[in-house]
């Protein structure tokens, strides 16, 4: 069951989902302003305000709950022969929400690598929920196994770069640990610096007109975020071939978009070229700006 692929892919997900929750928390919207450093009409217009805000929710979620009971109720006596049914006691995912999303994730990704061992999408999350756990001897591990199964992955490519760079923040670990990192990091990075390892995967883009748009984006963010290249050389693995090149589909264009634009006004006229670029070969796509 657990190495299925139909498993594998919901939990997967799941991790996903506990990942982003924990590097973006849900700010509790029920809290209530700091009313010290209002004046008496702001204070009474702000408590106004809150009042009637609880008021709307707690007026959404009675509502949502009796729905959910409406529907349990239904199902409860559609059942031939009087069979029961389990009814979701937590329609609305509170008490989800109030566990620990990494220590959930941990739990999903162990699982993972425990039945699915073969799967590089296994060991791509093992290494993200590891690095967020300041677990660096198990994302260690993860990029060597995930570098087993597929050494060109861009995604690996993205953490090997990620974990290069961290390398010197682990200073809360034992000499071991550290000696064990600075020994089997290297292979990773083919025996390169950081720097020259990033610098290699451009240039193998600049010699290859169909290097896919995903590694693409991955390598030009790698160049800037280690410092290795300026903006325009980074531009130009997006925008010098990208729109013709593997995998340009709508979505990964936006996330070239989105890469571009985050360069900074350095890439403004790549940014505007790559976007008149994508209208040309979508024309569909509306709004994509």
């Amino acid at each position: 069951m657990f190495g299925e692929d139909y498993y594998c892919e919901a939990a997967s997900g799941i991790i996903r989902i506990y990942l982003q929750l924990f590097e973006n928390p849900s700010t509790d919207d029920s809290a209530e302003p700091d009313y010290s450093k209002m004046t008496a009409a702001e204070r009474k217009k702000a408590k106004a305000i809150a009042r009637k805000k609880k008021k709307a929710t707690e007026k959404k979620e009675t509502e949502e709950q009796e729905k959910e009971a409406a529907t349990n109720g239904d199902k409860k006596q559609n059942q031939k022969g009087g069979k029961s049914v389990v009814l979701d006691m937590d329609p609305l995912g509170k008490e989800l929400l109030k566990k620990d999303p990494l220590e959930e994730a941990k739990k999903y990704s162990a699982t993972l690598a425990r039945y699915a061992p073969k799967r590089l999408e296994t060991w791509i999350l093992q290494y993200d929920v590891s690095i967020l756990r300041k677990k660096p001897l198990l994302a260690l591990q993860a990029l060597h196994k995930a570098r087993s199964i597929d050494p060109e992955s861009t995604e690996l490519f993205t953490r090997i770069v990620d974990f290069a760079g961290k390398m010197d923040g682990f200073v809360e670990t034992s000499d071991i640990v550290k000696a064990v990192i600075k020994e089997e990091t290297p292979p990773l990075l083919g025996g390169q610096s950081v720097g020259d390892f990033v610098k290699a995967a451009a240039s193998a883009i600049r010699n290859d007109a169909m290097a896919d748009l995903p590694t693409r984006v991955a390598v030009a963010k790698a160049l800037i975020e280690t410092k290795t290249g300026p903006v325009t050389d980074a531009c130009a693995l997006i925008a010098n071939g990208g729109i013709s090149s593997k995998n340009a589909t709508a979505a990964t264009c936006h996330s070239a978009l989105d890469a571009l634009k985050a360069f900074g006004s350095d890439a403004a006229s790549s940014t505007k070229q790559w976007i008149t670029d994508v209208q040309g070969r979508f024309p569909m796509i509306s709004n994509f700006s």
